[in-house]
């Protein structure tokens, strides 16, 4: 029953939230929609609606965009199809849901490839994300646009079954979003992955439909993760980031200068989204373990070192290729 009245509440507030746009200044030239899976109240849609309202302001009313937050207009599949067909002009979405129709698009959520922060944001705002963005482009369709909003290193949670080694993921049903990069991993740890949106987890995990899930701390805290889940372990496996995909036709419709603006201004939301999370992480174990939930430390390494004898990264270097591999060397190390 909490749940359900949490949903209404976040309906209701997506409803109101996604009309939501400064006074006009004058009529639109370009009326745009943007879509993103999270909550109205995330840090990422936060920092969008003043994006927005900046980005009207900034080019004197001529490009408005509408936020659509909590996947309103489908799941992660269908607002990328739409994005590519043209129906919907900007998505915000993980890069490693990108990779069904541009397989190289998420290689940065490798498994184990980071260490910390310090590699990360250099490789994203350099090379690495300039190869994903291009990566993107060959498809023809959509485009990468501004910087890319953090997502997180990722953890495990689970109900009943404590994940305390690699071997207690034996059959195990998690819930990961639809990202090949994640379900592989899993999948070559003998458990049983299934490609959920956001927005189903919460009532997949209510009802048993799976065992368990990856995401990171924050987002764990946020989503109440302790109403349906008791035990998190900390593994660190993969980290993803959100990025902001536009239809290239619509993009290529708007003027040089709008264009400009709108890099600025989600670049800037990008950049103060990644203080909010950094800020969110920082308290996330301590209001879980408030709550109840219990937080396991696998000794470093274990996790990895399983995998490492699975095949999972001889597949990978295969799939990823040379060149994406010596991007994914120079700039995490792996």
């Amino acid at each position: 029953m909490k749940h359900s009245r949490r949903l209404f509440v976040a309906g209701s507030a997506a409803t109101i939230f996604a009309g939501l746009s400064v006074g006009r200044l004058r009529a639109a030239e370009f009326t745009y929609k943007l879509a993103t899976d999270l909550a109205p109240d995330d840090p990422m849609n936060v920092r969008f609606g003043a994006a927005i309202r900046a980005i009207e302001q900034d080019t004197g009313g001529r490009l408005q965009i509408r936020l659509f937050p909590s996947s309103q207009l489908g799941t992660i599949t269908e607002e990328l199809n739409q994005v590519r067909n043209g129906a919907l002009e900007f998505y915000c979405c993980g890069y490693g849901n990108q990779m069904p129709i541009a397989p190289l698009a998420g290689i940065n959520s490798l498994a184990f490839a980071w260490s910390d922060y310090n590699k990360i944001w250099p490789a994203m705002d350099g090379e690495l994300g300039a190869f994903l963005a291009a990566e993107v482009a060959k498809v023809g369709t959509i485009q990468h646009v501004g910087r890319a909003f953090n997502v997180g290193f990722r953890q495990i949670t689970s109900g009943n079954r404590v994940i305390r080694e690699p071997g207690d993921l034996k059959g195990f049903k998690i819930r990961v979003p639809p990202a090949p990069i994640l379900s592989s991993l899993f999948s070559a740890l003998g458990a049983s992955p299934t490609s959920l949106s956001f927005g189903e987890l919460y009532p997949a995990l209510q009802t048993g439909l799976v065992d368990g899930s990856d995401n990171p701390l924050w987002t764990l805290n946020s989503m109440r993760i302790h109403e349906v889940q008791k035990n998190i372990t900390i593994t660190n496996h993969s980290w993803d980031a959100f990025i902001p995909v536009a239809n290239r036709r619509a993009w290529s419709r708007l003027p040089d200068d709008v264009k400009e603006v709108v890099v600025k201004r989600f670049s800037e939301a990008a950049l103060g989204q990644r203080e909010d999370i950094a800020k969110a992480e920082a308290n996330a174990e301590k209001a879980l373990a408030g709550n109840g939930v219990a937080i396991h430390r696998p000794a470093p390494g274990m996790f990895r070192e399983a995998l490492g004898k699975t095949d999972y990264y001889k597949s990978w270097r295969e799939k990823i290729g040379p060149q994406g591999w010596a991007v994914l060397e120079k700039t995490a190390g792996v």
